[in-house]
């Protein structure tokens, strides 16, 4: 039989087809007994990673940032010491941390039985700034009382962090107060503690956010930003308590300093203020001591603060060792007056008596003077306009709070004040950024609290709106302006500065 070409390649093709039909059927039967075997085998075992090996790797990073700072997971605290720290250097002072972040040797926790343990709680004082530990007042004071207690298990903690503001310590310790269980615990007031907390970023440095105001991005609220991002020659009125924003900020204190203090209480210790606020003392006194009532204050005046035998240099205010020992002489003093020890019998030493005379004594006298609101209107001239312009210092600068950059450019949070008379409203003008990534913002406008209305602004575009204030809408001669973008972009060559409008003039007429 003759067979054609196609029928040649008919065949052909079934031969394959079969070939092929018996090659899927035999791997189908392969990929079955693999993994059926595989079923029988015991699940495979992690990779094992020696601790030694993981904690070196962690030290030596650790070793090799340029900072000091880390990130704390809560927002109320923003950030602690690197763990670990084993003699690092900072400003020139070798920094030895715990497993906490702090420059303390490990703590335990719970506090062992008998032991007294007195803990002095704050930011960059009592964490000895350029002071090595041995010379810092928690030493100090720590021989002291182990010397005037014999027998007694004594310690005395240094828990602080430089750049913390009272709410991030008054967190950082009430969250914990019943592991510690401190018998008494001192806590440090500095002029800068209505500051925003900073965050920390990499190789732990801090950061220009904070993680208590967080939607706000780089736009802090502190008392130094004038001085230091706008030129002016003073600072802003934060301490004053003659605006909303700063009354607000003694209310949160408070607040934060009370929680703190029954938290103490809770675990059977009694809390102290220690009072270093250098010329604000009777802002203190009204704004934070007396609405706290029961709280014991103890006092440095501001004379104390400006005397070179004590501070580090004319520009530093930190306590130098002369100064950390004076201070642990004014604590030592304290532990006995105001009977922060139940059942404690501290012997006389001299040096904290004439601490107590020169330091405390001194300062309660010159806290107790009355504060008038128009005292301090008239010694620092508030201007009812401010007009920014770009490379240099602007009338009105030190009014700022947060969100404006020496161009004049607004952050996604602005705040500052205006002085109110018979004004009747609120002018701004602000200008687009010019940037097509921005085409149009959105700023939401209020003073003292009450919205206002809002502004759409295109990036192209200078927009000039009167807001008209409602009758009675501040009780105070300072009002507080806030602006609030709903979005922003970029600026600067490292993209961290945050930018939403550009403010051509604001004031109240």
């Amino acid at each position: 039989m003759t067979v054609t070409d196609e029928e040649r390649a008919l065949l052909q093709a079934r031969r394959w087809a079969l070939a092929l039909g018996s090659l899927c059927l035999a791997l189908s039967v392969a990929l079955g007994l693999l993994l059926e075997e595989r079923s029988r085998r015991p699940p495979p075992r992690p990779v094992e990673v020696d601790d030694a090996a993981r904690q070196a790797a962690i030290d030596a990073m650790v070793a090799a940032t340029e900072g000091i700072m880390d990130h704390h997971t809560d927002p109320d605290v923003g950030h602690v010491l690197l763990p670990g720290l084993d003699g690092a250097s900072f400003l020139g002072v070798p920094v030895v941390t715990d497993a906490d972040g702090m420059r303390e040797q490990p703590i335990a926790r719970p506090k062992p039985a008998g032991v007294l343990r007195v803990a002095l709680l704050g930011d960059s004082f009592l964490f000895g700034w350029r002071v090595p530990v041995e010379e810092r007042l928690d030493r100090v004071l720590e021989d002291r009382l182990r010397e005037a207690l014999p027998g007694r298990e004594v310690e005395v903690l240094a828990l602080a962090v430089p750049s913390w503001n009272l709410r991030a310590e008054s967190a950082w310790y009430r969250r914990q107060a019943a592991l510690l269980q401190a018998d008494v615990v001192f806590v440090h007031v500095c002029d800068n503690d209505l500051d925003d907390t900073a965050d920390v970023r990499g190789f732990g440095r801090l950061a220009t956010t904070s993680s208590q105001y967080r939607d706000r991005a780089d736009a802090l609220v502190w008392r130094g930003l004038p001085v230091v991002t706008l030129g002016s020659p003073e600072g802003n009125p934060l301490l004053l308590g003659l605006d909303a924003l700063s009354l607000g900020r003694w209310a949160d204190a408070v607040d934060d300093v009370r929680a703190l203090v029954d938290a103490v209480a809770g675990s059977g210790g009694r809390t102290a203020l220690l009072l270093n606020v250098n010329r604000s003392s009777s802002l203190a006194r009204e704004h934070l001591v007396e609405p706290l009532g029961d709280v014991p204050a103890v006092w440095i005046p501001a004379r104390f603060a400006g005397d070179g035998e004590f501070r580090m240099s004319e520009l530093d205010p930190h306590w130098n060792p002369a100064g950390q020992r004076r201070v642990a002489e004014l604590l030592y003093a304290a532990l006995g007056n105001l009977d922060l020890l139940p059942g404690v019998d501290l012997p006389p030493w001299e040096p904290a008596s004439s601490a107590w005379r020169t330091l405390h004594e001194f300062g309660e006298y010159q806290a107790e003077r009355d504060v008038d609101p128009e005292d301090l209107l008239a010694y620092v001239e508030f201007v009812s306009e401010i007009v920014p312009h770009a490379g240099g210092f602007w009338s009105g600068a030190f009014q700022v709070y947060a969100g404006v950059d020496a161009d004049g450019r607004l952050g996604p949070y602005v705040a500052f004040v205006l002085p109110v008379d018979d004004e009747t409203g609120l002018v701004l003008e602000l200008a687009g950024m010019g940037r097509a990534d921005l085409p149009r913002v959105t700023l939401a406008v209020e003073v003292d609290g009450k919205a206002l209305g809002a502004i759409d602004l295109r990036a192209d575009e200078t927009v000039r709106r009167r807001f008209q204030l409602p009758a009675g809408s501040s009780t105070r001669r300072l009002s507080v302006v806030r602006i609030v973008a709903d979005d922003w972009i970029y600026a600067e060559d490292d993209l961290r500065h945050c930018v939403s409008s550009r403010l051509v003039r604001a004031a109240l007429e």
